[in-house]
């Protein structure tokens, strides 16, 4: 959904500002937003409770696929992160069964009211109608959207920039075609480790 167009709902330069403005920042600013200098793109913590970011990956689309969810809390420390491998599957089946998953975790850790964030509009667009276009997404789209009512989710729509977590893990079950679970205490990988703690900071990623 579009923030629309005020300077405190497109940026988010802190922490600080975002919890002044709200839960708004340019990775809400919706997908069809426009702009002639490159852009700031932050992630921002949720105002309350966890924050879900979900995305899925498709090498040849369809091809080798995976998924990848991040769940952080307020002050985007890692709660748990996930990476499936999905097999031979369209990008969208990889993007909504991220989603599944994500959404199934959620459920088993006792989350409710859980913001999450994709990058893929289609799927956002399908949840928030409540109407899948995919037939090949069917299987799994009632499920999703029972839980997200279950849960009070939230789903909205965030730019590439601002999800890069959980694009990393997307294409980290896309090369290991395993599934794998990341725990705080756990050892991360190094690229993973580095971008929770660049969002965590509120350091911006240029979008061009």
């Amino acid at each position: 959904m579009d923030a629309g167009n005020s300077p405190t709902k497109i940026q988010c330069s802190s922490h600080k500002l975002q919890r002044r403005a709200g839960n708004s920042s340019a990775e809400d600013a919706g997908p069809h937003t426009k702009s002639r200098l490159p852009r700031p793109i932050y992630w921002c913590p949720p105002r309350r409770g966890v924050k879900m970011n979900v995305d899925g990956a498709s090498k040849g689309n369809p091809g080798p696929s995976g998924g990848g969810r991040i769940i952080r809390n307020q002050e985007g420390n890692l709660i748990m992160a996930f990476s499936n491998f999905y097999g031979c599957c369209t990008n969208t089946e990889a993007e909504l069964r991220a989603m599944l998953d994500g959404l199934r975790h959620c459920e088993r850790l006792g989350l409710v009211e859980c913001q999450v964030s994709s990058d893929s509009n289609t799927i956002v667009q399908y949840i928030n109608a409540k109407k899948c276009e995919a037939w090949r997404c069917w299987y799994w789209f009632e499920e999703v959207i029972h839980l997200v009512e279950a849960l009070q989710a939230t789903v909205s729509f965030s730019f590439r920039e601002s999800n890069r977590a959980a694009d990393y893990l997307a294409n980290w079950a896309c090369s290991s075609q395993r599934n794998s679970t990341f725990w705080p205490q756990g050892e991360l990988p190094s690229k993973l480790f580095s971008i929770i703690r660049e969002d965590k900071a509120g350091l911006p990623v240029f979008r061009f």
